[in-house]
């Protein structure tokens, strides 16, 4: 992510952008896997913010996601690397709802938790634990 660049573009995904996709990095490098309490413990478990990696490998594969059911803006900095993000897909929120956004926040990512809330979304359920063992919640602005 770009440090110390104070103008951002901010627009919609043009043609050319995907190729910045696998560059971003929005957080703290990855520890090293290391055995831990006699167990070997993969670097990403023993990460301090594990969603920050998430939001980072959703950026880094965003090329896949590029579609007229979503749609994507990202803020570039006059440096030309991408310091900010958004992706919506267009979905029904379940349980007969619709929502005109939504989001997906870990359950521990309490600052994100409460800018959502902040600008008006409610949370409307938790989902299964993914493989990885993150739960996150959904989040929606009607």
């Amino acid at each position: 992510m770009s440090s110390g660049s104070s103008l951002i573009d901010f627009r919609f995904v043009r043609k050319g952008d995907e190729r910045l996709f696998p560059l971003f990095t929005c957080t703290v490098p990855v520890p090293r896997n290391r055995e831990v309490d006699g167990i070997w413990v993969k670097g990403e478990s023993l990460h301090p913010y594990p969603w920050e990696l998430l939001v980072q490998r959703l950026v880094r594969h965003s090329a896949l996601y590029l579609s007229s059911d979503n749609w994507i803006r990202v803020g570039i900095a006059d440096d030309g690397e991408i310091a900010t993000y958004c992706a919506v897909a267009r979905k029904a929120a379940g349980n007969g709802l619709q929502a005109k956004f939504m989001a997906y926040v870990d359950i521990r990512n309490e600052r994100s938790a409460r800018l959502f809330h902040d600008f008006g979304f409610e949370r409307i359920r938790c989902l299964d634990p993914d493989r990885r063992g993150n739960i996150f919640a959904i989040w929606a602005l009607r």
